[in-house]
């Protein structure tokens, strides 16, 4: 009996301290609900957006591909969602031709506006050729392909 009644008490001890306590349970908001104003809060949900953004590419003009002449393909490097224009994305134009030889035609950057026109002379061809465009930067890469067309000869 009296190990019973010590039981007891160190059960009421317990129970005072707080032992036995349910976690008080959350109030709706809680974490939410903060000082800072609609402003803030969207600009730091913009910022952490943003960070996180990739590369999209857009060709704004090119002449199309024939084997003797020049051609170009006009670039616009910006993140995805928010538009911001990329500088510093490298961009390199390729010509492989169908026997597996590579010959690289351009290579340069894109300057402050996200803009980079690749010119370049493909050189006269006897056999089927592609040009591969890539642009790449540590937010993504993108790559374009155009097929090079034979001159008609008369």
């Amino acid at each position: 009996m009296a190990r019973l009644e010590q039981q007891h008490r160190r059960v009421v001890v317990d129970i005072k301290l707080g032992k036995y306590a349910k976690e008080p349970e959350e109030a709706f908001g809680d974490g939410l609900v903060t000082s800072r104003s609609l402003d803030e809060v969207i600009l730091d949900y913009l910022t952490s957006e943003t960070e996180g953004e990739k590369l999209a590419v857009v060709i704004l003009d090119q002449q199309p591909p024939v084997a003797g002449e020049k051609a170009w393909i006009k670039f616009k490097a910006t993140t995805e969602i928010s538009k911001t224009p990329l500088a510093g994305a490298s961009v390199v134009v390729r010509l492989t031709s169908t026997s597996g030889q590579t010959r690289e035609l351009f290579s340069g950057q894109t300057d402050a506006q996200g803009l980079c026109t690749a010119n370049f002379l493909i050189p006269g061809l006897t056999e089927n050729a592609v040009i591969l465009a890539e642009v790449t930067h540590p937010k993504g890469s993108f790559q374009h392909k155009a097929l090079v067309a034979k001159t008609s000869s008369l």
